[in-house]
């Protein structure tokens, strides 16, 4: 066999390794926001149509009801990531693409990083919207619960504040029955275990309404809100934690490329090694400011 088809059978089986490693290791936000493929210069995930109000019909041969309806349009910009790494021999391009090889699972946890923390990132940025995308919208400061939510002092995330941003969703007249309306939270390791140290989550009075991992160490639900946990979490300009809190419908993923391998042979370096590179690109925005709340927690 010649060396050309030895290099694109490796390149054949490194590419079908990615996509099995990418459809069991996922980010951990991509299934917990509405994800759909792009292209251009930018992508409008969603034209919105706002809420509007009957009218009454209470005469004879009135005319015709004429109710303007307001359009909006939310907008998403691509960002490019890559990983990449030099493999100096043939052989030892080999082994590092096999299923469990390093170079497939460092490139393939860089990139899903890489997408939570553009999720992360968009949860309370300023959006653009508009026919264009030319309009700034900021994420409204009554979305956000505070750190001294129902306490006089700062405290770190509890029931009380997890009740109050699901609340407030449920204000806005969203329908969380509907499946693309599911409840998430994003908590850190350290909230998770106070979440689970609290009365209210672990009584067995409230026993129906949380369900823990199967080893039950872990807490994946309450009342409705689903639970990731990541490390990956930001702080305000205070210190304190930044818990998103939203609706998958409320969130958007958009993708113009999605994870991809390359293999190419590097002519200008000595002994013409192999350059093997995962990238993506890809763009996160939000939906909806109904749909997305922020939780302030203590813990840094």
């Amino acid at each position: 066999m010649s060396d050309s088809s030895i290099l694109n059978s490796y390149i054949e089986s490194y590419q079908d390794n990615l996509q099995l490693l990418s459809q069991q290791r996922q980010s951990k936000f991509r299934n917990a926001v509405m994800v759909q493929s792009a292209k251009g210069e930018g992508a409008a995930p969603v034209d919105q149509v706002a809420a509007a109000e009957a009218v009454d019909i209470n005469t004879r041969n009135q005319a015709k009801p004429l109710v303007p309806t307001t359009h909006d349009r939310r907008w998403v910009y691509p960002i490019s990531k890559g990983w990449g790494d030099i493999c100096d021999e043939i052989d030892k391009l080999k082994i590092n693409i096999e299923l469990t090889g390093a170079y497939t699972q460092t490139g393939m946890a860089a990139i899903n990083r890489e997408h939570d923390d553009e999720i992360i990132r968009a949860f309370a940025a300023t959006a653009n919207t508009g026919r264009s995308g030319g309009t700034s919208t900021s994420f409204p400061a009554g979305n956000i619960i505070a750190v001294d939510e129902g306490a006089g002092s700062a405290t770190g995330l509890n029931v009380d504040k997890l009740l109050a941003a699901r609340e407030l969703i449920m204000n806005n007249d969203v329908d969380l029955d509907d499946p693309n309306n599911q409840l998430y939270c994003a908590i850190a390791p350290g909230q998770e275990r106070d979440l689970l140290e609290q009365v209210k989550v672990t009584n067995t009075d409230y026993q129906d309404n949380a369900i823990l991992s199967g080893n039950g160490t872990g807490l994946k639900r309450w009342f409705g809100i689903n639970f990731i946990i990541s490390t990956r979490l930001t702080t305000d300009g205070s210190g304190y934690r930044e818990n998103p809190f939203w609706c998958k419908s409320g969130m958007n993923l958009s993708i113009w490329t999605d994870v991809t391998a390359d293999i190419t042979k590097r002519d200008d370096l000595h002994r013409n090694p192999y350059h093997v590179e995962v990238y993506s690109t890809f763009g996160a925005t939000r939906i909806e400011e109904d749909k997305v709340m922020q939780i302030l927690s203590s813990e840094a």
